[in-house]
């Protein structure tokens, strides 16, 4: 996991990312690269989270052989080149992702999504045994076809990826079944991959691989800067997930344009709790307990008052529910409204300065919002998915990609030539 920022006004774009990478669940490096020059000369740079690598290749290879391939070419907005970079990685030409590794890289999906299913049969079977059942074979196989009914309900109601259509499935089917068929003997046994259980498994598979399915083996991808035509900043963001059938697995998730509507921005990636409860004055999750909490306690307090007349009076206990509930559901609503004003009180001010602040400031901002997640996980028990030297760089129309802080894994006394290289921008 990782922690990262960026702060947009009129004048520029900063990004701030922490150094952390996981490995398995254990093993943290404080170390990796997750800021980016996107291109050589212009001011335009990428931002990645989530998985470190894409087709097996880690990003910071694919990005600077793309930077190597671009040149000086430019595009007239962020967009362009958002859009140029993305071709870029569903194009095979290349030679940077051969088929054979695509395909083995596919496979990271659909096991991440069995692997998923398998941990729902196993809450699924200990709530049976705590239940009081005792949990058969048979009972383990009609578990596994009910989780595998409401797994095919979700994916077929994700929207195919940009590329994709409903015919892709069948080939999907065709051309990694029998691998499909492997990672169910791996995840779920032998016996699963059988019979109609293994092929409703395979055809699961196969319609993940071609819809907006999301894993935790997934890519973030921030591309932020000014194009050509552009005088305040704009940033793209992308959910990407491997290749399938020599095709990107890719979404668009976000964007933002900064102009005479939108005067500035806050947007975290990630881990982005802490900064939710910056801006909003209150954690995210304590908000929706509150809100779940609070519609129980009013809801039950009407419903108690009508028991107590209905049993006085039935006639009058049926008129005073069909009256109480639309009062229930408007006094609910203001209370929302209520609430979602009062923090409104708390991040408006702050994108008001934003708006205004200066190159140095925005750097500052950005970083300081990573430093609060970073914080939280040290001080608490929750794993430190967030540390090391964090990263920040302001990109601007007249100065280009501009690195604030930026560590370096070698002593830049010894490497004048590759610091030269990084001041001529490669």
């Amino acid at each position: 996991m990782t922690a990262e920022a960026s702060v947009l006004n009129s004048i520029g774009v900063a990004l701030a990312a922490d150094s952390a990478v996981s490995l398995g669940r254990e093993k943290i490096y404080t170390s990796a690269d997750k800021i980016f020059q996107l291109s050589c000369s212009a001011p335009i740079g990428a931002m990645i989270y989530g998985n470190a690598s894409f087709v097996g290749l880690p990003w910071e290879t694919v990005i600077k052989e793309y930077r190597g391939q671009l040149g000086d070419k430019r595009f007239d907005t962020v967009r362009g080149y958002a859009e140029d970079f993305t071709r870029f990685l569903g194009d095979t030409s290349h030679g940077m992702f051969p088929k054979e590794q695509q395909d083995r890289h596919t496979g990271t999906v659909v096991f991440a999504l069995l692997d998923e299913l398998s941990q729902a049969l196993q809450s699924r079977m200990v709530e049976e045994i705590h239940a009081g059942k005792d949990v058969k074979e048979v009972d383990i196989d009609r578990l596994l076809a009910e989780l595998i009914e409401r797994y095919k309900k979700h994916v077929r109601s994700r929207r195919f990826l940009s590329g994709f259509t409903k015919a892709d499935i069948a080939s999907a089917r065709k051309r990694y079944g029998k691998e499909i068929r492997e990672i169910i003997t791996v995840v779920l046994g032998p016996k699963a991959a059988k019979g109609t259980i293994g092929r409703a498994l395979v055809q699961l598979g196969a319609e993940t691989l071609c819809r907006d399915v999301v894993t935790d083996i997934r890519s973030g991808l921030v591309v932020a800067g000014f194009g050509e035509r552009e005088y305040m900043p704009a940033l793209i963001e992308y959910q990407l997930e491997e290749m399938a059938l020599g095709k990107l697995r890719c979404v668009e998730t976000r964007d933002a344009v900064i102009d005479s509507k939108l005067s500035s921005v806050v947007i975290p990636f990630a881990q982005q709790e802490m900064v939710y409860s910056f801006m909003e004055g209150i954690d995210k999750g304590l908000l929706e307990w509150m809100e779940g909490s609070t519609f129980d306690v009013l809801a039950g307090v009407v419903d108690e008052i009508v028991k107590k007349v209905s049993d006085a009076d039935p006639v009058l206990g049926t008129e005073l529910k069909k009256a109480m509930a639309p009062k229930v559901a408007v006094l609910w609503d203001k209370l929302l409204k209520g609430w979602m004003r009062r923090r409104e009180e708390f991040w408006k001010p702050v994108l008001s300065t934003t708006r205004a602040l200066p190159k140095d400031e925005l750097a500052a901002m950005a970083e300081a919002l990573v430093n609060l997640t970073k914080f939280r996980r040290r001080v608490t028990m929750d794993r430190e998915t967030v540390g090391g030297p964090i990263d920040v760089a302001v990109i601007t129309k007249g100065d280009g990609f501009v690195w604030v802080k930026r560590k370096h894994y070698f002593e830049a006394e010894y490497n004048p030539r590759v610091i030269a290289r990084y001041q001529r921008g490669g």
